[in-house]
């Protein structure tokens, strides 16, 4: 509630304003919120949807645009011209896709790498040399076969 046109005893107006207390306690509470770890980590996940959303549109395309291949490719099957068009379109959205899929992976392993730290000799790659797998890839790739 605001008041305007009080007169103040030195000349001057004054305002009131009035707060909604469940505002308020909504407002503090939403800050405190997102200041959690939690919260962020959503946030992530939000955006890493909005990227799996662009790959799997990019995937669609890309599949719709392959099955009308039958339907374009046997109208005149000995013409050279008929598949330039489709090839090209073809290019770009394999492009899409792919750019895509690589950031949809970038954004996995940044939001993997945020919420799962490497702590200590927990890391994969800093045993990765000593493990059986490792070992025998070495054996396999130093010794013939034959």
């Amino acid at each position: 509630m605001v008041h305007m046109g009080d007169e103040a005893p030195d000349g001057q107006e004054t305002a009131t304003l009035w707060t909604n207390p469940y505002t308020a306690e909504y407002k503090r509470r939403q800050g405190m919120l997102m200041t959690m770890r939690p919260y962020k980590v959503i946030a992530m996940l939000r955006e890493l949807n909005l990227t799996s959303y662009a790959f799997s549109k990019n995937a669609q395309e890309l599949e719709a645009h392959v099955a009308r291949f039958p339907e374009i490719g046997n109208t005149q099957p000995f013409n050279p011209d008929v598949c330039d068009p489709f090839n090209a379109e073809l290019s770009r959205l394999l492009a899409n896709t792919l750019s895509s899929a690589k950031s949809l992976i970038s954004g996995q392993r940044a939001i993997l790498r945020d919420v799962w730290p490497k702590i200590g000799n927990n890391s994969r790659t800093s045993n990765k040399a000593n493990t059986p797998r490792s070992e025998f890839t070495y054996s396999r790739r130093t010794k013939p076969t034959c």
